[in-house]
């Protein structure tokens, strides 16, 4: 099993580099973004500050959410670490060797960073240090045929936890980092870059997943042309082999390529184009909340208004993405319709709490309590706790 699964991932590098979109491999998205600030993944130094301080204030809701949040087993300094693993795999046959391992160490490691932040108290970067050392120092290659999604979903909660921990904290060595970086250039980036049609259908969601990952990842490594790629992935109007451009995502009335799959991918996907977004945010770019006439915001709403109310929504049967294949969809499907994922804090964020922008939909589904942790069995598909680390404002 361990020799098929290193040849297998040598295969898989050979795939992503035959499949690599030469468009958006090669190209730069935008001349200016050649330098990058830092913390500026999904947090800026005053995305943090703005915790930390509300928490100390006790202003709701950021410091409801954060009793509950500290309260999380990922949060605690008795967490347990579940790895590290020499490898993980992620594939079509239900093989997961090591992923959920992997999953819970990087909620804790975003987590234990996060609680540094609001508490000062160092031993939290130390124990959030430890998970990411563990996993850098042993990771040799991942495996799969869903391995894109593994390798993006994965690494970005490690990506965002060391983020915060090089940019706030001074307790970590120099070496250690740097090998952290090469895990994510030579093993999660490969994996999370594949841009070819799977021969499995659900390619939409896959795009998305796998240019938040690259977008995260070129942040973190200011790299410019891995960071423009992803950019370039997902806002490119030609319909390229990334299969998650934002205008073949949502149509122009809001719809989702998958809202007749069921509405619990519609969210995951819909929050991996925040995350782009809100990544592009911290680097001082908000052009790309802005793509298409806030096309986002618009995908937001319509998604939100079907779970916020019982109205029938227009559905378009012809809507296919780019590289999807047609299953034949009708209607706007009820399965997950009750299942509220925290992907919306973060894009109400933005358009309301920055720009003044009504979202009500969207609203009426955030009033019905903060966004907390993700649903089982899909517990590393989003950023959590959003009303923690993206509400704006006191009141919606």
């Amino acid at each position: 099993m361990h020799s098929t699964a290193i040849l297998s991932a040598f295969l898989l590098v050979l795939t992503t580099l035959g499949n690599a979109s030469p468009s958006c491999r090669l190209r730069k998205y935008s001349a200016r973004q050649q330098t990058f600030a830092h913390p500026g993944v999904l947090h800026t130094h005053e995305d943090l500050l703005r915790m930390r301080t509300n928490v100390a204030s006790k202003l709701d809701p950021w410091y409801s959410t954060y009793q509950l949040f500290a309260e999380d087993s990922h949060s605690l300094l008795t967490y347990q670490m579940e790895g590290p693993l020499t490898w993980f795999e992620r594939d079509h046959s239900g093989a997961v060797y090591g992923l959920n391992q992997i999953i819970q160490d990087g909620r804790a490691a975003i987590n234990l960073a996060l609680q540094y932040i609001i508490t000062q108290n160092e031993a939290y970067a130390v124990a959030s240090r430890n998970i990411l050392d563990a996993w850098s120092e042993t990771l040799k290659f991942v495996n799969g045929s869903d391995i894109q999604l593994g390798a993006s979903l994965c690494g970005v909660n490690l990506v965002n936890a060391t983020e915060i921990l090089r940019w706030e904290w001074n307790g970590w060595a120099v070496g250690n980092i740097t090998r952290f970086e090469g895990m994510i250039a030579d093993i999660f980036y490969p994996a999370a870059g594949i841009q070819g049609i799977n021969e499995y259908p659900w390619s939409g969601g896959w795009g998305t997943t796998g240019e938040k990952a690259i977008v995260a990842y070129g942040a973190f490594l200011s790299n410019s042309t891995m960071y423009q790629e992803g950019l370039c992935l997902y806002s490119n109007p030609s319909c390229g082999a990334a299969c998650g451009n934002l205008g073949f995502m949502i149509e122009n009335t809001g719809q989702y390529v998958e809202s007749g799959r069921d509405q619990g991918h519609t969210q995951l996907s819909l929050g991996n184009m925040a995350e782009i977004s809100q990544v592009a945010l911290s680097q001082g770019d908000p052009s790309i909340y802005e793509l298409l006439g806030e096309r986002l915001r618009v995908g937001y709403e319509y998604t939100s208004e079907y779970q916020a109310t019982n109205n029938t929504l227009p559905y378009n049967t012809t809507w296919v993405c780019c590289g999807c294949e047609d299953e034949g969809w009708t209607y706007v499907s009820s399965l997950d319709r009750t299942q509220i994922r925290p992907v919306r804090e973060i894009v109400y964020g933005y358009y309301s709490g920055v720009k003044g922008v009504e979202m009500p939909y969207t609203k009426d589904v955030l009033s019905e309590g903060p966004e907390t942790i993700n649903p089982v069995n899909a517990d590393n598909d989003n950023a959590e706790w959003g009303t923690l680390r993206f509400r704006r404002t006191s009141s919606l």
